[in-house]
């Protein structure tokens, strides 16, 4: 399982209440999606494209949920580190994170 930064982790789990609060049982299924794609990076890291969006360096790769629009923002480079969960908000509010692991 990757390291998830604490920043990360609060983001996963408000993500799961939020979606848990608009549907019953979608906390639970965002979980289990999160946990599949953890597990994939450990076996995989490098399945996630690299994102592209200006102003991001390189090196930095993202996952799509498969049922939830928010994507998990990582690195592999020292070891593999989930920095962000990016839903539609500011696509790069997380980018000063990755000084913090390195």
């Amino acid at each position: 399982v990757p390291d998830v930064l604490d920043a990360a982790s609060r983001e996963m789990t408000a993500n799961a209440a939020w979606y848990e609060e608009r549907r019953s049982g979608y906390g639970t299924l965002f979980v289990d999606e999160v946990v599949e794609l953890f597990n994939l990076l450990d076996r995989s890291p490098l399945v996630g494209p690299t994102w592209t969006l200006e102003g991001v360096p390189p090196g930095v790769r993202h996952l799509v949920l498969q049922t939830f629009p928010v994507s998990i923002v990582y690195v592999t480079e020292p070891r593999v580190v989930v920095v962000a969960f990016v839903g539609s908000q500011n696509p790069l509010f997380w980018i000063d994170r990755l000084g913090e692991f390195r």
